[in-house]
């Protein structure tokens, strides 16, 4: 009796063993292109290898863009997901219901989701300030590791984003991938703010609640809108592209206010404004998208005006070259840029939770 009792526990361990392994050593994505200098960092190892083109990436591996750089990859979900310039990602997922799960360390990240025909969560992003889930839809994240800043830009469908509870993040932080995955779930089921198309919206470790959302500039919008590497490739329009973005945004415009009239809500920041994606924070113009404060680039990126910089923690700085009139304008928009940068920290137990 012995005997079958050693024979079982021993066929036990090696198959816990096996399936621990094989769960280890599947495949989750691979690399479609890359461009500039991309890193991959595989799970349980110490030394990073350059990213290859249709390199297979299993749980836990973490790959890094330096400098002005992008790379695509696509999870065994068909989910599609660009890294940009200067970032870093955790690539994880759930084997069992093939939710991908990605934590934006630093940078920004553009995903594009297949829809599940159930209408199921497929993409989860976690980073050290929000939870965000999606079921089939186009939409930027981007992490400031500054201020701690999670912003997030909708393209088409809805992304889910909530805040999590101090006590909530330890509970991620300390879990393997499938239990990451049904935490963050129950956090989004309990307390989300739906980010639709055309919408952005922001929140800071030390922010009480995610910031409501806004629409944005309709010309902006088209233009990241057209930008697959998030900055990476510098782009000069032609006028017939300059044509068709004119065209674009006159569309989006009544699309736009169409719904905030259906809402029939006082916006509490005002809308159309300027995304800084660097950032992450919103810049509102000075009467309902009439007339922005700062300009954009043919790639969609914000430009201050002369003499103003955007700060992480402050928003809005001017400095001595600034005319009267943009000083001016600059103190009307930066009252509601604070909303977005609180001074005092929300939970100052809240950073326990993390590791740089």
């Amino acid at each position: 009796m012995k005997y079958f009792k050693l024979v079982f526990l021993f066929s036990l361990m090696t198959f816990t063993s096996y399936v621990f392994s094989n769960d280890e050593n599947t495949t989750i994505a691979t690399a479609l292109t890359f461009r500039g200098e991309v890193s991959v960092l595989p799970p349980h190892s110490l030394k990073a290898h350059q990213l290859k083109k249709g390199e297979a990436l299993k749980k836990d591996s973490s790959i890094y863009v330096k400098g002005k750089g992008f790379a695509v990859i696509k999870f065994i979900n068909n989910s599609k997901m660009t890294l940009g310039p200067n970032s870093k990602t955790v690539v994880e997922m759930d084997l069992k219901d093939k939710t991908s799960l990605v934590g934006l360390v630093v940078g920004k990240i553009r995903a594009k989701v297949k829809s599940d025909k159930k209408g199921n969560t497929r993409f989860l992003i976690k980073t050290r300030s929000a939870t965000m889930g999606v079921r089939g839809t186009d939409f930027q994240v981007a992490f400031e590791p500054q201020s701690k800043r999670t912003s997030l830009l909708t393209y088409e469908g809805r992304v889910d984003i909530a805040k999590p509870k101090p006590q909530d993040m330890q509970k991620i932080g300390s879990a393997g991938a499938e239990q990451k995955v049904s935490s963050i779930k129950e956090i989004l089921k309990k307390e989300a703010e739906p980010v639709k198309k055309g919408d952005f919206t922001n929140v800071a470790s030390n922010s009480k609640k995610v910031i409501k959302p806004v629409k944005i500039n309709p010309t902006q919008f088209a233009l990241l809108k057209r930008d697959d590497t998030l900055g990476a490739v510098k782009k000069s329009l032609t006028k017939k592209e300059k044509a068709e973005i004119k065209e674009e945004a006159k569309k989006l415009t009544e699309e736009f206010k169409q719904e905030m009239v259906q809402k029939g809500e006082e916006p509490a920041i005002n809308q159309l404004g300027l995304v800084d994606a660097d950032t992450g924070l919103y810049v509102p113009p000075q009467d309902n998208g009439a007339k922005t404060v700062g300009e954009i680039d043919d790639n969609g990126s914000y430009v201050p005006p002369k003499g103003v910089e955007i700060d992480p923690k402050k928003g809005l700085v001017v400095t001595d070259e600034a005319s009267e009139e943009v000083v001016k304008m600059v103190e009307k928009a930066q009252e509601q840029v604070e909303q977005q940068v609180p001074q005092k920290p929300y939970d100052p137990a809240y950073n326990r939770y993390f590791v740089e």
